[in-house]
């Protein structure tokens, strides 16, 4: 008896792997489909994305708890599947009516829109842990007792449908809102179009890129993970994903050219965490930044792109210094130049289709298609990249798990956060306490903004943090005199920076084990590494030269980019006390002042006489360290 219930379980185990790999597929070709046929209207297209992230997310929970054998959270897990099926279900069926009388739900649309949120709540805390649904939670209590309190969060009360209306089944907000929309019509694609680079080996063009450059520079293993990291980050859109597909190839490579343990972590982890401010995917942030600010995605890439060049470039001259203080040399391994060259296409053009597009104003969904059908053409071209049918089912699977658990994330924050906040109106009376500790001073206020900023993203996914504090203190900012860009940014900035931040350092936690690293001594090391970046974003809020915006002119502009990168560089060198041999204690102090002068400029908003000091210092000390180098080389000192 119990080896035929044992068979049973094990044939329903098996059929439920076949239908999750069936929906996968399905979701896929649907999605694909819908980027250039457009099958249906836009509220159901929406509501056929939300019926596959219920899908991808319980389907395999349910699996995952039938093979630990919990009964009672498997017949839960069966009961919400349901719920959301029923909620979608619907939708689809009463879509013109429940448009037709929005804000005044009848019983049973309050029921059905109960279910769908009991369901997002409990998808996402499946998908991505209990922070963010005890976030919504937060905001959902305030929306119901937020008459209860004194001013400035008191607001007038909300009546339970309204509520349930306004965050369940309304089909213009809450789950339905905009964000519902950029993961349905562009995460989703993304994502697919990341498998496609994997399956296709496309990635194996990052990795001997970075190698490349490893062989000229010194500590050339670690800048081969700052090179791939960056590449696979811009897609994925997730620091967590790229370290574990990344770190797996370049910590072991760290290592085994001499740097410890704790820095190859460091490395890795910032190194990733960054991959997200990168054009032209840059994840979901720049989707969402474009939803609320109502700039076009081109213009959104475009002003990313010189602080994910210095953001960069702060790591790589970092690693630079830490590598001679070191005596780390580059990388000796040798590089398959004719695979490199094979894998080129495979990334170059694809990748040229998304920005030529981009550039020519075409939607992200758009480019983001072609690019899909390039990559899928061109990897099956050749007998070595073209995927098995195998390969491509169990990576379009745990690709669309990947973007269902993407959707959950963006229809709670469109649902608990965004919904709450327009309806109780809570952003603008945070933001008048903002302004009020912040004495209505530019740099108090993007201090504490920073500061919150951090704090939030140190435990939310960063695309909560990045749209918390994007709707609550850019309002503020913009009032304070700055662009819409120039705010937006600060916030995804600060976000991103959370992730490897302390008391949490998300980031960190996932590559110091990768690493056999010491968690504690790891965390300062990747602050270090990004000592510059904690500057970045006030550089860019007093110069916005550095998003591209040259309202001072050309030249000007120019000005501020080079003045910037030699700030980093003086930076870099002041952090790790070597430049081209080690600093003694007045090297250190003349560089000091070098990168004082230099990020004067910024903060006195073009005084050129901080460049002139920081530029002489910064001669000065080159001249010196030359001489140093010269004599150590001749053995009269050492280095």
């Amino acid at each position: 008896m119990r080896f035929l219930e044992s068979g049973r379980q094990t044939t329903f185990e098996e059929g439920l792997d076949v239908v999750i790999k069936a929906v996968a597929v399905v979701a896929a070709v649907y999605h694909l489909i819908a980027i250039f046929l457009h099958p249906l209207e836009s509220v159901l297209h929406a509501n056929s994305h939300l019926t596959f992230v219920f899908l991808m997310v319980l389907l395999p929970s349910l699996q995952k708890a039938l093979q630990k054998k919990r009964r009672f959270y498997s017949l839960v897990t069966s009961i919400l599947l349901l719920m959301g099926l029923a909620g979608t279900v619907y939708v689809y069926l009463n879509s013109e009516g429940l448009q037709i009388r929005a804000g005044l739900p009848t019983t049973l649309d309050i029921a059905m829109g109960a279910l769908l949120v009991i369901v997002v709540f409990e998808s996402t805390r499946r998908a991505f842990g209990a922070i963010l649904p005890v976030f919504g939670l937060i905001f959902l209590a305030y929306a119901f007792f937020g008459q209860l309190l004194p001013h400035p969060f008191y607001h007038p009360p909300v009546a339970l449908p309204r509520v349930m209306s306004w965050l369940g089944i309304s089909l213009q907000s809450g789950i339905y809102g905009s964000l519902i929309y950029i993961s349905a019509n562009i995460i989703f694609l993304f994502v697919l179009f990341g498998v496609v680079l994997r399956i296709t080996k496309a990635q194996e063009f990052f990795s001997l890129l970075g190698m490349l450059v490893g062989r000229k520079m010194r500590g050339g293993s670690a800048q081969t993970s700052v090179i791939s990291s960056g590449f696979v980050g811009m897609i994925t859109g997730s620091a967590a994903a790229n370290i574990i597909i990344t770190g797996a190839v370049t910590i072991p490579l760290m290592k085994k050219t001499g740097f410890k343990s704790e820095f190859a972590a460091a490395v890795e982890a910032v190194a990733s965490s960054g991959g997200i401010l990168m054009p032209p995917v840059m994840g979901a942030v720049a989707f969402m930044m474009m939803s609320m600010t109502g700039l076009s995605y081109w213009s959104i890439c475009v002003a990313a792109f010189i602080p994910a060049i210095l953001y960069y470039l702060g790591i790589g001259l970092s690693v630079y210094m830490n590598a001679g203080k070191e005596n780390i040399p580059p990388v000796k391994e040798e590089v398959d130049i004719k695979l490199f060259l094979r894998r080129a296409p495979l990334f170059i053009v694809p990748f040229g289709i998304i920005t030529i597009l981009l550039a020519l104003q075409y939607s992200p969904m758009y480019a983001a298609g072609w690019a899909l059908v390039t990559g899928i053409f061109l990897g099956c071209i050749n007998k070595d990249t073209r995927p098995s049918w195998s390969i491509l089912v169990e990576s379009l699977t745990a690709g669309a798990k990947t973007a269902a658990s993407i959707g959950t994330v963006l229809i709670i924050l469109s649902m608990a956060i965004m919904s709450v906040m327009s309806l109780t109106a809570v952003g603008p009376k945070v933001a008048s306490l903002i302004h009020e500790w912040g004495m209505g001073m530019l740099p108090l206020v993007l201090l504490i903004t920073m500061v919150v900023a951090i704090i939030l993203g140190t435990m939310a996914p960063l695309a909560g943090t990045y749209l918390i504090v994007a709707l609550i203190v850019t309002p503020l900012l913009l009032k304070l005199g700055l662009t819409m860009t120039q705010s937006h940014f600060f916030a995804l900035y600060y976000a991103v920076l959370g992730f490897i931040t302390p008391p949490v350092a998300p980031a960190v936690l996932i590559a110091a084990p990768l690493a056999g690293a010491n968690f504690m001594r790891t965390v300062p090391a990747a602050m270090k590494l990004v000592g510059s970046a904690y500057l970045l974003p006030f550089l860019f809020c007093y110069d916005p030269a550095l998003l591209l915006d040259f309202n001072r002119g050309p030249w000007l502009g120019m000005l501020s980019i080079g003045v910037a990168l030699l700030a980093i560089l003086s930076i870099s060198i002041f952090l790790y006390r070597h430049f081209l041999v080690g600093l003694g204690w007045l090297e250190t102090g003349l560089v000091a002042i070098s990168a004082v002068g230099f990020l004067t400029y910024f903060f006195t908003r073009g005084d050129i006489l901080g460049v002139m000091i920081g530029g002489a210092c910064l001669v000065l000390l080159t001249l010196w360290q030359c001489v140093k180098k010269r004599r150590a080389i001749k053995g009269i000192v050492p280095v």
